[in-house]
């Protein structure tokens, strides 16, 4: 705009976009506590020849993350952009409530305030809870971001992550024995036993190929892991088909790629162009690989033992 950003232009502005037929569309607008803001929603409303939906009594949207960061300034706070939950996402709920609960003191004055007119009120309580489902969902988090490595390899620690989430959910139940946390605890867990009352094998087999792991330790670690899910499975039955299930993979791989045995020759086509330089000429003039040297070291021999035996002679 190049004129003045009073109220009465920024009005006149908005109804000029007649190109756009935004006149016929207008519902609310969201918008900071400026004064001039209001001053030109007035406007708006006291203009007849526009028609608002209900009068325009919703045309004014207060711009909440424009007024969180007013009230940040007064606490000594920076600002901050609150991130949204994603119902289908658990993270999403915990990045909210782990930047909600920083700036709690923030958020209560101001939802408070707002709700003074009947009385729905934000207290310690309602803190508390977010706080025990914070650190439910940070465990959850943690996981997240070890599963999404991309240089390093990760599915190895599938189980172990998993087995860190039941815990963390078992635990939590158990120091909090309120109805509230034990029924949003008990649906998070039968959410879950959906996906893992049964890992996919090769979550087992990467187990069982890491060192630190390996077949006895995978056996302890799901052992446990059922039992903090109070579920019944078992286990030796689970780990017997993940081994022969290793083992085939074992043999097939031994079917397209025969190793070579320890200390032997890998062959001379490993060194590209060094491979003429590592060959050897014959005496009648042929070469001959380095997997040769061994035949070539005899062939040698007897030339020079041939040779020995003629000087000896001509000595006599």
């Amino acid at each position: 705009m190049e004129e003045a950003h009073n109220g009465f232009n920024i009005k006149t502005r908005i109804v000029s976009c007649k190109n756009f037929h935004l006149v016929d569309k207008l519902f609310s607008i969201s918008l900071d506590n400026a004064t001039t803001n209001k001053r030109a929603m007035e406007f708006l409303k006291e203009d007849f020849s526009i028609n608002l939906l209900l009068n325009g009594s919703l045309m004014h949207v207060k711009c909440c993350a424009h007024i969180l960061n007013l009230c940040c300034d007064e606490y000594g706070l920076r600002e901050k952009v609150i991130a949204l939950n994603t119902s289908t996402r658990w993270n999403s709920t915990y990045k909210l409530l782990h930047n909600a609960i920083a700036y709690r003191d923030i958020l209560t004055d101001m939802y408070n305030e707002s709700r003074a007119s009947d009385g729905q009120f934000i207290t310690n309580d309602h803190w508390s809870l977010a706080k025990i489902i914070h650190d439910v969902l940070r465990t959850f988090n943690n996981a997240t971001h070890i599963f999404s490595y991309v240089y390093e390899p990760n599915i190895h620690m599938v189980i172990l992550e998993c087995i860190k989430i039941i815990c963390t959910i078992k635990q939590t139940s158990l120091a909090n024995p309120g109805p509230s946390v034990k029924r949003l605890l008990d649906n998070m867990k039968v959410k879950w036993c959906a996906y893992f009352t049964e890992f996919p094998p090769i979550y087992a087999i990467a187990a069982i190929l890491d060192p630190g792991v390996k077949l006895e330790g995978l056996t302890n670690l799901l052992t446990f892991y059922y039992q903090q899910l109070d579920v019944s499975f078992d286990v030796p039955q689970y780990v017997n088909k993940c081994k022969r299930i290793l083992e085939r993979l074992c043999e097939d791989y031994g079917a397209v790629i025969q190793p070579q045995p320890v200390g032997s020759s890998m062959g001379a086509s490993r060194f590209g162009i060094l491979e003429p330089i590592l060959k050897k000429q014959l005496p009648d003039g042929s070469w001959s690989s380095s997997s040769s040297s061994s035949n070539i070291g005899r062939r040698v021999l007897d030339e020079k033992r041939s040779r020995l035996s003629s000087e000896s002679i001509e000595m006599c």
